[in-house]
């Protein structure tokens, strides 16, 4: 048996071995997303853990979409959710659906405050190339883990040493970096690590020049394209104690940066519903450090705000948006 047909045949077994392993390998939401496919697409909801999180006391522990589900009783809701999916990895998402020529008819897009911030932007495993490398190349989607091995996709967008030294910002000013930010230090009274780590998620300028804007913008134009109705909303986070930590600076800042992203986003033809200081303090848990889970109550309501919203929808670029 000559050479080139050992290397022919080699190169068969490793294929034959690897695409049903590399297939298994590939995260579940990216699996289901065949089978959401089949069963066809009505109300695509995105979301990051906001979604499915729920406090210890909870007697209801439905996500966000399941409530959102049962409020919209002659509608489906499909959740394509996970911890700290943000907007690139949606736009992933769309753009595989628009090359397959499926078009859900209602796509909604959550705008969570947190992803503008340093820990979630430059954080390398918040980046999910291997999702998006999937959903972008379907063919090779089995192959996605020896082709980072090998270094033919990027493992990476941001470092770990980037992310640890990274800029936080306040408005425009650079106050510190992450890691020292949201840390514990000496000295520290009561709430003021908390009042730190509140300024690293969520009090940076947004501006349209950040990469989460540039990849909202771009979900914008799939979905246009898509002909789909749009929903894009700002998910509510803890105003209340932000501003009893940071006084007369927490919610001037949350403010200035919904009113940009509504201002913004309306001179592109969307409109983008503003819930982030909906919820009252108590609505929130935090398991770990301030976030934006919402216990029982608030998730039914943040349910309820979505459907108004899909009640009114239309498609994107469409009179009366």
């Amino acid at each position: 048996m000559n050479l080139a047909i050992r290397i022919g045949l080699l190169a068969a077994i490793v294929v034959t071995v690897q695409v049903p392993l590399g297939w298994r390998r590939l995260p579940r939401e990216v699996r289901e997303l065949d089978e959401r496919i089949e069963r066809g697409l009505d109300v695509v909801q995105f979301a990051d853990s906001v979604n499915a999180s729920y406090a210890p006391s909870d007697t209801d522990t439905r996500s966000v979409a399941q409530m959102l589900d049962a409020v919209l009783e002659d509608r489906h809701v499909d959740a394509i959710h996970h911890a700290a999916y943000q907007p690139a990895v949606y736009l992933a998402y769309l753009e595989n659906l628009r090359a397959r020529g499926v078009t859900p008819k209602t796509v909604v897009v959550p705008i969570n405050p947190h992803i503008f911030s340093p820990n979630w932007t430059m954080r390398p495993d918040w980046q999910f190339e291997r999702e998006r490398f999937a959903l972008g190349h379907p063919r090779l989607a089995s192959f996605v883990d020896p082709l980072m091995i090998f270094r033919a996709v990027s493992a990476t967008e941001a470092s770990m040493s980037a992310y640890v030294d990274a800029p936080v910002y306040e408005g425009r000013q650079v106050v510190g970096r992450l890691t020292s930010m949201a840390g514990p230090r000496s000295g520290d009274r009561e709430g003021d690590q908390t009042a730190r780590i509140f300024t690293c998620h969520y009090m940076a300028q947004v501006h349209r020049w950040m990469p989460r804007v540039s990849d909202l913008e771009a979900i914008l134009a799939c979905v246009e394209s898509m002909g789909c109705e749009l929903v894009v909303y700002i998910t509510p986070i803890d105003v209340e104690e932000g501003e009893r930590l940071l006084p007369g600076r927490f919610r001037n800042q949350v403010r200035a940066n919904a009113e940009f992203l509504v201002r913004h986003f309306a001179g592109l033809g969307v409109t983008v519903h503003d819930f982030s200081a909906h919820c009252e303090h108590a609505r929130f848990y935090w398991p770990v450090a301030p976030d934006e889970h919402l216990d029982e109550q608030g998730r039914a309501a943040l349910a309820g705000w979505i459907a108004d919203a899909i009640r009114t929808a239309k498609p994107v670029g469409a009179s009366g948006e």
